[in-house]
Order: structure tokens, then C-alpha cells, then sequence
């Protein structure tokens, strides 16, 4: 009877038992793997890019950014479908003459404040020549 017993706790609970653990187990190695190689894809992704970082030379960070600037202007693209732009002006005044910062000034002033000094300038101008 004790035979009986243990064969029936065998066939019942034991062996149900170790064939989870074991299911669990490939589970867990298959889900290892995954990571593991998508690990060894990020790496072999950053080599390519630090390989290709490194032959551009010193352009390598304005190039890469560039990339990435098209990707981020198409996502504000998708953002803003219904707003009109009627004009975009990018003025790099890190290392410009006066005239470019002027420029720079100019162009932040009206932005920020509406104030559109090269068109008051011309006003004032036309307004003098028809005075005369």
C-alpha cells in the first residue's frame, strides 16, 4: 500500500510538478536569450555608429545631428498638421559679426514682440520720399 501511495504522489503531484519547473526553466532561458541578443544588437548598432562617428572626422557631431533633426522635425510636422508656418528663420549669432547679431536681435525682438523694426524703417523711408 505504501508503494501504491508514493507511485500515485509520483504520478500526481511530483512529476506535474517537475514538468513546470522544467517548462518554467526553458521559459526563462528563451527569454535570457532574447535579451542577450538583443544586447549584442545595441552593441554591434553603437560600433557601427562610433565607426562611422570616428571617419567623418570632426563634421561627425554636425552630421549626426543633422540625421537627427530631420527625424525630430517630422514628428513636430505630424504634431502640427493644421498650423500654417509662414516663415521659419534660423540665425546663428555664436560666432557672428555685428551685422549678424543685429540681424539676430532684430529677428528675436519681433518674434517676441510683434515689433517689425525693418518694416518701420521702411515705412518711415517711403513716408519721407513721399514728402518730398
Amino acid at each position: 500500500r505504501i508503494e501504491q501511495t508514493r507511485r500515485r504522489l509520483q504520478a500526481d503531484v511530483v512529476a506535474p510538478a517537475s514538468a513546470g519547473c522544467k517548462q518554467r526553466e526553458a521559459h526563462a532561458k528563451a527569454d535570457a536569450a532574447k535579451i542577450i541578443e538583443d544586447g549584442r544588437a545595441n552593441v554591434e548598432g553603437l560600433q557601427a555608429l562610433i565607426t562611422s562617428w570616428n571617419n567623418a572626422g570632426s563634421s561627425a557631431r554636425d552630421v549626426f545631428l543633422l540625421q537627427k533633426l530631420e527625424i525630430l522635425l517630422d514628428t513636430l510636422i505630424d504634431t502640427v498638421k493644421e498650423v500654417e508656418i509662414d516663415r521659419l528663420t534660423v540665425i546663428d549669432n555664436a560666432d557672428g559679426d555685428s551685422s549678424i547679431k543685429s540681424a539676430a536681435f532684430l529677428e528675436k525682438l519681433k518674434q517676441a514682440s510683434g515689433i517689425d523694426v525693418g518694416a518701420a524703417i521702411q515705412n518711415l523711408t517711403a513716408n519721407q520720399r513721399l514728402s518730398e
